[in-house]
Formats: C-alpha cells, structure tokens, sequence
C-alpha cells in the first residue's frame, strides 16, 4: 500500500512539474510573440515625426511620467490584503508623403556615414547602464541601501522627476540652440560617472550619501531622446532614415539584453560588476559625444567651403539650398515654405550627403 502511494505521488509530481515547465514555455512563448509585435512601435513613431515635424520639434518625456504614475500605482497596489494577486486589480479596464522605394546606394552610404556609428555607439553605450540596468533594477539597487521593497517603490519617483526635468529642459535647449545637442548629451551622463562612482564606493560611504549618489544616475535616461535626435535632424532620405534609425534600435535592444548580464546575483547586494560597467559606458559616451560633435563640426565647414554658402541647420533640406532659416525666421513653417520657389529636386528622396545648404546639427 505504502509502495502504491508512492508510486501515486511520484507520478502527480511529475505532472505537476511538466505542467509548470509548459506554463513557463507559454509563457516565454507569449513574451516574446510581444516583443516582435512591439518592436516596430517605436522606431516607427521616430520615423513618422521626424517626417512630420520639424527638426526643433522633437519631445521625449512620457518613459519618465509614467515612471511615476506606475511607481504610484504599484505602492497603492502592494498593500492589498486578500487572495487576489495586486497584478490583478490593474487589468479591468478594457505634411506630404515621402518616397518609400527602398534604395540600395542609401543603405552604403548609410553604412559608410561616420555619423551613423558613432550615434550607434552613444545608443548602446547609454542603454546598457539606462534601460537594461539602473531602471530595470531600480527597487533592488534602492533595497541594497536598507529601505524596504515598498519604500523602494516609493524613492523611485524623485529618479523619475529627476529624469522627466532632465529630459524636458536638454529637449528645450537642445530645440532653441542647435549646436548645443552634444553638449548636452555631455552634461546628462557627467552625473551618472559620479553617481555610479559612489555608488560604486559604498563601502566607505554613507547612507544618505549612497542615495544622493544614484539618484544623480537618474540623469542618463535623457541621453537618449538627445541621441534619437541627434539621428533624426541628421539625416535625409528615406531609406538612409530607415536604416539607421534600424540601426539605432538595434543598439537598444543589444543594451537592453546585456545590461541585466552585469547585475550579478553573487554580488548582492553590491552589485559592484554592474556600477563599474556603467561609469565605463557612461565615461565612453562622453567621449562619442565630443567626437560626434568635432566630426559634425568639421562636416558642415566643409559643406559651406564647397557650396559657398552657410545653409541651414533649421529645417530638413527643402528650402535649405535657399539658405533659409524656416524655424528663426517665421514661425509659421508653412508660409515660409510657400514663400520660396521650391524646385523639382527639394521633394526628391534624396540623402543629406546630397542636399544642398543641408547643415549637421550637433
């Protein structure tokens, strides 16, 4: 009889074993059928707007707020008392058209553009620390200094507020002065070296001073709408625009997988492989960043040697061999536009190496 039951158990806990093996492959399953259907969201809202408006326009603060309002919600929702998993009480509610042929000689010369690797550098070397590390494990780094999980929950918020002021301010500045974006790009991951230094250095610090110090790694996340920026006032032509804005979310995504990998679970709760990894990338992101913009620099030199004339960093090249300043001189872009006798070749699909009067914002 004895044998017999447990016979029964083994068996029951095998299909109790093969049953949460599947339920865990559905769900992988399930995961990563999202992320394929996510994954052209967001580089086709940059493509959109960078078609639509113009290149003062560029915003990207909504991560960052909702980043509060769902810190807000999940510190309400962790102290629900019943049966129910706190998940479940947040499920109940249910310009002109650009040439889309896709050119090959824009894919080289996309892939030749200097700019283009070095804007890739600055998105890998931002994301890695950013979104596959600091605010992926934002509770569990805040936890490392002694609060518990629900005041971790809650010590989230300034780091947001931190990042949605960082990130609207550098997008004014970088909007009303246009040689300032790399610049700035600069001055938002300076921060994150120091912070992720102390951070780094814990053993000797403070508490209070351990906190101050990674909240000033709640800057880094603006490097990225600088970044994308940077991309889509660069660039023209359409398959060149798609290409490097591909590109672009390959660097993330690569970010977003690696950065976790440097969170090792031996180091708890230290996590000292990590806060090293991210003052290196944010350290070489200063670097690109100079560089992008000594190469910028020196490219529309060049341009205004060959064409003999200034240009316009303003606007995307349609009025921009009329040496026009659309978005200083009128703030009506239309008029303007209308204004100026456009020939053929402004509204051809033609690349910023070939615009002329196309000048580099950096």
């Amino acid at each position: 009889m004895g044998i017999s039951n447990n016979i029964t158990y083994c068996s029951s806990a095998r299909r109790q074993i093969s049953d949460g093996q599947h339920a865990i492959l559905g769900l992988i399953t399930v995961r990563f059928l999202l992320g394929v259907a996510e994954a052209t969201i967001t580089p086709a809202f940059m493509f959109i707007t960078s078609t639509w408006y113009t290149r003062d326009e560029i915003r990207f603060a909504g991560n960052s707020v909702g980043g509060i309002i769902s810190s807000l919600l999940a510190y309400g929702l962790g102290h629900i008392k019943d049966h129910v998993g706190p998940w479940r009480a947040v499920v109940a509610g249910t310009g002109a058209i650009e040439k889309t042929t896709w050119r090959w000689d824009q894919v080289v010369e996309c892939l030749m553009d200097p700019k283009t690797w070095l804007i890739f550098g600055l998105e890998l070397c931002t994301q890695i620390p950013t979104n596959g590390g600091t605010q992926n494990f934002a509770n569990l780094v805040i936890v490392s200094f002694g609060f518990t999980n629900l005041q971790s929950t809650l010590l989230t918020i300034p780091y947001s507020l931190i990042t949605v002021a960082t990130i609207t301010g550098t997008g004014w500045l970088a909007s009303r002065f246009r040689q300032l974006n790399c610049l700035l790009i600069v001055a938002v991951v300076l921060p994150c070296v120091v912070g992720s230094a102390i951070v780094y250095s814990r053993a000797h610090i403070v508490l209070g001073v351990q906190l101050f110090g990674y909240f000033l790694i709640s800057t880094g996340p603006a490097a990225m709408p600088l970044a994308m920026s940077l991309m889509q006032a660069n660039y023209r032509g359409v398959t060149k625009k798609m290409t490097v804005t591909a590109m672009l979310f390959l660097a993330y995504c690569a970010g977003n997988i690696s950065g976790p990998q440097f969170f090792l679970s031996k180091e708890v709760p230290t996590y000292n492989t990590a806060f090293r990894t991210i003052m290196i990338c944010y350290a070489l992101t200063v670097i690109l960043a100079l560089v992008l913009r000594f190469y910028l620099q020196r490219a529309n030199a060049r341009r205004v040697r060959l064409e003999g004339f200034e240009g316009s960093a303003g606007n995307t090249g349609a009025v921009g061999g009329k040496g026009l300043d659309t978005a200083r001189d009128s703030t009506n872009v239309a008029d303007m536009v209308n204004r100026v006798q456009l020939v053929s070749d402004d509204y051809e699909d033609v690349t910023d190496w070939k615009t002329p009067g196309f000048r580099y914002r950096y």
